[in-house]
């Protein structure tokens, strides 16, 4: 199906009927939960059939709530993340709504059923924003999830930020802190039972309901303090480039990279964490803008087998086998004596 336009996908929306089943899958950050939330209060007021899940590697959607659903939305993923999982529901359910912000790497709008919904590339709106104009619905949950792509970065979210600032009559940075980071740790501390973390957030619709958060989002805290000064005693430096490998007792990376990419705003910063199967999981960041980081994840990482990565021109990710990780600092040694040539 050919890409549509913001009509076509509210459209999609309101044609939701009351006997219909819906199911919505999001990735698994602040931006995925919070749009998730919004599009799932929407389609319960139009139908008692609604279900979210969190997307994951090995989990398999071939189940009955998949299989039985007239609308499946599919939130906050790339392409190249999400394209097997897109022509598998094309072969299952009757439409897909496809909505996200990252940059087109796979040409997932020729699947059939698949209605995508995606920004102009040369703007940076996060799919929380997109939710939030198409919804209407969880003010709080969508700032907290604009602000949680760092869209405060990129001035054409400048005045919805406002607008939904002045809702709550709170400041930027009171918001972060009383609001968006809470958020963001609770959804890391429940990472191995993402449904947990949903059915949480879903019942915070103004900031006094934080409370119910408050305690995972402080084990979070204290984690996420204690590798930002581990980076900042154990970090290694390559050809100008950081790197850090820890090992985390919670999913605290996302967390750790947002503090660190802020105090190294003009650095490349690249932090490392295990995953199961021997698999490493990689976050690279570079604030500042000037360098391309999705391009030099996927060209540090290019041929190596299994190993895949890509992402937003400041913000990118990648996996690869903990035995290629020499392999990848070699290549990033090579990469930071040439970083002329991924200027933006």
């Amino acid at each position: 199906m050919p890409k549509i336009n913001f009509d076509f996908a509210k459209s999609i929306l309101e044609e939701i009927k009351s006997e219909d089943t819906v199911t919505i899958i999001h990735d698994s950050d602040a931006d995925g939960f919070c749009s998730a939330i919004c599009f799932f209060d929407f389609c319960l007021d139009k139908t008692d059939n609604v279900f979210a899940m969190a997307f994951k590697r090995g989990v398999n959607f071939d189940n009955k709530k998949i299989r039985k659903s007239n609308l499946v939305i599919v939130l906050d993923l790339a392409p190249s993340q999400c394209i097997s999982l897109l022509r598998f529901l094309s072969s299952k359910c009757e439409k897909i709504l496809y909505v996200d912000h990252h940059p087109q790497d796979a040409e997932t709008f020729l699947i059939n059923n698949v209605y995508e919904y995606r920004p102009d590339p040369k703007y940076y709106f996060p799919t929380s924003r997109l939710a939030y104009e198409l919804t209407l619905k969880r003010p709080l949950m969508a700032l907290a999830g604009i602000l949680g792509d760092f869209a405060h970065l990129y001035k054409e979210n400048d005045d919805i930020i406002k607008k939904l600032l002045g809702v709550f009559g709170m400041s930027l940075e009171e918001f972060m802190e009383k609001v968006s980071i809470p958020i963001a740790n609770s959804i890391n501390y429940f990472s191995k039972e993402p449904w947990r973390a949903f059915g949480l957030l879903k019942t915070i619709k103004e900031p006094g309901d934080l409370e119910k958060i408050r305690s995972y989002s402080d084990e979070i805290e204290k984690e996420v303090e204690k590798f930002v000064e581990g980076f900042r005693k154990e970090k290694q430096e390559i050809s100008g480039i950081y790197f850090y490998y820890f090992k985390p007792n919670h999913d605290v990376k996302g967390g750790v990279t947002a503090k660190i990419s802020n105090e190294y705003f003009e650095n490349i910063v690249i932090l490392a964490t295990p995953l199961k199967g021997n698999m490493v999981s990689l976050s690279i960041r570079n604030q500042s803008r000037k360098w391309n980081v999705a391009k030099i994840i996927q060209d540090a990482l290019s041929g190596i087998e299994g190993a895949s990565g890509g992402g937003h021109r400041s913000a990118a990710g990648g996996v690869l086998n903990e035995s290629d990780l020499e392999i990848l600092k070699r290549r990033l040694e090579k990469i930071g004596r040439n970083l002329d040539n991924y200027l933006i």
